[in-house]
C-alpha cells in the first residue's frame, strides 16, 4: 500500500539497526514481522557459517565443517557439531575465541556458549535490549509469541491431515499424534528458528506491577508456549506420570531474569491459591513439590486468588488436554477462561441414559476440589458454567436437582492417557 511504500522510502534514507528493523517490520503487520525475523535468522546463519569456514581453513588439523549446522536451537548450536568442538579446542590452546563480525551488521542479539544440555529453552540467544526501550507489554508479547507458535504447528499439520497421525475432529479441532518425525520437521524449519529468536525477549521484559488478571493471562500463555516448545526441542515427553513430572521440572524459561519450569508456572504461580490436584492417592498432591520461599522473587508473581477455570486453558499435550488456547484480553480474563471451560466441558462430558451414567473428563477428577468436591456440587457447577448446550443435556438427564435424582446418577471418568497429543 501507499503507507508501506512511504515507509520503505523512509527506511532507505537512514540505516537501521537490527532491532529497529524488526520493530519497523512488525509495526507494518505481524506477518511482515515474522518474515523479517526469518530473513534475519537466515542471514545470521550464513554469516556465522562463512566465518566458521574461514577459521577452519586457517587450521589444517581441524575437522571438516559440518554443512548441516543449524543456527537457532540449543540442540544443534553450539556443542553438537565438530566445528564447534574445533573452536573450543582452539580456545583451550590459547587462540582467540571471538568470531569476526562483519562491519555492516548491527545487532542487539548475541549468541551464548551452550553445551547443548541447557534446559532453559529461551537462552539460545541473549537479549541485550533494555526492556524500557520496548513498547510491547508482557501480556501482548505472550499472546503474540503463542499465536506465532500455534500458526507454525497449524501450517505443519495441514500437510498431515487425514493421515494416521493427524485428523480433524467432529468439533473442528486438528488432533495429531506427536511423533519424533513431526517434532524434528518443525524444529528444523526457518519459522521455528525465528520463533526461538523472538523468545529471547522474555528474558528482559519487566513483570513488575502486573495485576492478578494480567499475571493469569501472561503465565497461561507462557505455560502453553513452553509446553510445545519443550516437546519440539527436547523430544516427546513420557507416557507415565513420573516421566511427565520429570519433563515438566526440566523444561524451563528465563522470564525477566528468573528461571521458571512448567511445574513452577502451573503449581507455584497459577494454582498457588487453588486446591492441590490429587493424582490418584499415593502418587501425591503434586504441588507439594513446588513451594517458593518468602525470599524467592518468584513468589511475588504467584496468584493471590483462586482461578479454578485455568484448568481448561492449560495445554498438557495429553488425551484429556484442552485445546492449545491463546488468552488475549487481561481485562476480560474471567470471561475468556469461562468460554474455554464451556467448550471443553461441552465436548468432553458424555451422557448414557440407559445406564444413567455421566462420563466426565479425568481432568475434573484431578482437580475435584476446585469444582465442588461432591457429586451434587460438581453437577450443579457444571450446569452453571458449562453453557446452555450442556445445561440442556443435563436437564434432560436430571430433570430436577433433587438429591434423589443426583444420587441416582452414576459418575465415571475417562482414562488417564499421557500419550503426547497435539490439539489445535
Amino acid at each position: 500500500g501507499t503507507d508501506t511504500s512511504a515507509s520503505l522510502v523512509s527506511a532507505a534514507d537512514s540505516p537501521f539497526s537490527v532491532s529497529q528493523f524488526l520493530i519497523w517490520a512488525n509495526d507494518i503487520s505481524p506477518l511482515v514481522g515474522l518474515q523479517a525475523y526469518r530473513m534475519l535468522v537466515e542471514l545470521l546463519y550464513r554469516q556465522l557459517r562463512h566465518h566458521l569456514e574461514l577459521i577452519v581453513q586457517k587450521q589444517t588439523t581441524f575437522q571438516p565443517l559440518d554443512k548441516n549446522l543449524l543456527l537457532g536451537s540449543y540442540r544443534s548450536f553450539p556443542g553438537k557439531y565438530g566445528n564447534v568442538t574445533v573452536l573450543r579446542n582452539r580456545r583451550n590452546s590459547g587462540a582467540s575465541d571471538k568470531l569476526p563480525r562483519a562491519n555492516n551488521i548491527s545487532t542487539d542479539l548475541t549468541w551464548i556458549e551452550s553445551d547443548g544440555k541447557s534446559d532453559v529453552l529461551n537462552e539460545v540467544y541473549t537479549c541485550q535490549v533494555p526492556s524500557q526501550h520496548w513498547q510491547t507489554q508482557p501480556c501482548e508479547l505472550s499472546c503474540d509469541l503463542l499465536c506465532r507458535l500455534r500458526e507454525i504447528l497449524r501450517t505443519h499439520c495441514q500437510g498431515l491431515l487425514n493421515t494416521k497421525v493427524c485428523r480433524l475432529t467432529s468439533h473442528g479441532h486438528v488432533k495429531a499424534r506427536i511423533t519424533t518425525m513431526m517434532s524434528n520437521a518443525i524444529f528444523s524449519s526457518s519459522a521455528f528458528r525465528a520463533f526461538e529468536l523472538q523468545c529471547c525477549q522474555l528474558q528482559k521484559i519487566d513483570l513488575a506491577g502486573l495485576s492478578v488478571n494480567q499475571r493469569t493471562m501472561y503465565f497461561c500463555n507462557v505455560y502453553n508456549m513452553l509446553m510445545v516448545h519443550a516437546i519440539i526441542v527436547k523430544g516427546i515427553p513420557g507416557t507415565v506420570l513420573k516421566e511427565r513430572v520429570s519433563f515438566m521440572k526440566s523444561s524451563k524459561y528465563n522470564l525477566n531474569g528468573m528461571i521458571f519450569s512448567l511445574l513452577d508456572i502451573e503449581h507455584g504461580i497459577l494454582r498457588n491459591s487453588s486446591s492441590r490436584g490429587m493424582f490418584f492417592g499415593p502418587l501425591s498432591p503434586l504441588p507439594s513439590m513446588v513451594t517458593f520461599s518468602d525470599r524467592d522473587p518468584r513468589k511475588q508473581l504467584a496468584l493471590t486468588e483462586p482461578k479454578p477455570l485455568i484448568s481448561f486453558s492449560l495445554f498438557t499435550a495429553s488425551s484429556f488436554s484442552p485445546v492449545l488456547a491463546v488468552l488475549r484480553d487481561a481485562n476480560n480474563i474471567d470471561h475468556e477462561l469461562e468460554v474455554h471451560a464451556q467448550k471443553y466441558l461441552s465436548e468432553q462430558v458424555q451422557f448414557e441414559h440407559a445406564t444413567k451414567t455421566i462420563t466426565l473428563p479425568v481432568l475434573l477428577k484431578i482437580y475435584w476440589e476446585d469444582f465442588g468436591n461432591t457429586k451434587s456440587n460438581v453437577l450443579k457447577w457444571m450446569a452453571q458454567i458449562g453453557g446452555p448446550e450442556l445445561a440442556q443435556k443435563m436437564k434432560k438427564f436430571l430433570p430436577t436437582a433433587s438429591n434423589a435424582h443426583v444420587a441416582s446418577a452414576r459418575i465415571e471418568f475417562t482414562d488417564v492417557n499421557w500419550t503426547p497429543i497435539l490439539i489445535l
